[in-house]
């Protein structure tokens, strides 16, 4: 009876869905805020995010199994002429720590070496603009850990586990309470760049294609 009842009603429409690749050290803030974005625009779209490296995203998204990534780093060129980028955010990077941290770090950047750094993995673009700054400055840091994803990096902060280089999205909440200070002053000495690479060929699917037509042209990161 129940198989006889479902196939007088028909078949059940199935929800169109973007697949959201997103790198690993992205903070999860902006994921947020891309679901928040999509549900606005589009209620009826359903969202299945994917994470990975870099590597792996972006031969998902030349395979076309992804439709948008979320990534720090620009390579829509070598996907080929199907695809696009756009640059939806420039969120400040801080040093960070508990306040007992910040009273062995009275001088900024040079006290950073007397604390452990806990920091992005060398792939990351990141770690990169961070090795050069303190590289720069004549600062020999003691990398304590490396990991990719920023949350992981902010519960090891809040730990006192050392220094932590977080993006003001992903401690904003720990800086208002105080339980993470800043090392610097109120000017980050350096900026994270948020690119969306996507398929940029129009969707067959109406609300779908709202939807990749919204992220290419009016997403963005308010701070």
């Amino acid at each position: 009876e129940a198989l006889l009842s479902a196939v007088k009603k028909g078949p059940r429409a199935v929800p169109p869905s973007l697949r959201l690749g997103v790198q690993e050290s992205i903070s999860a803030w902006i994921i947020l805020k891309l679901i928040d974005f999509i549900s606005r625009l589009e209620p009826g779209v359903q969202v299945s995010v994917f994470g990975g490296g870099q590597a792996e995203l972006q031969e998902r998204l030349r395979k076309h199994s992804l439709d948008v990534v979320v990534t720090n780093f620009d390579y829509s060129v070598g996907l080929g002429q199907d695809f696009a980028s756009r640059l939806v955010a420039k969120i400040p990077i801080n040093f960070v720590g508990t306040p007992k941290i910040k009273r062995q770090v009275t001088r900024f950047p040079q006290d950073v070496a007397k604390v452990p750094l806990l920091v992005r993995t060398t792939e990351n673009p990141i770690r990169r603009s961070v090795d050069a700054y303190l590289r720069d400055h004549g600062v020999r840091p003691r990398i304590e850990i490396e990991i990719e994803n920023p949350l992981l990096i902010r519960l090891l902060a809040l730990q006192g586990r050392g220094a932590a280089v977080l993006d003001t999205l992903t401690v904003n909440d720990d800086l208002k309470s105080g339980r993470l200070v800043r090392l610097h002053g109120k000017v980050a000495p350096m900026e994270e760049l948020v690119w969306l690479l996507y398929n940029a060929r129009p969707k067959a699917h109406p609300e779908l294609g709202r939807v990749m037509r919204g992220l290419a042209n009016d997403f963005k990161i308010d701070l």
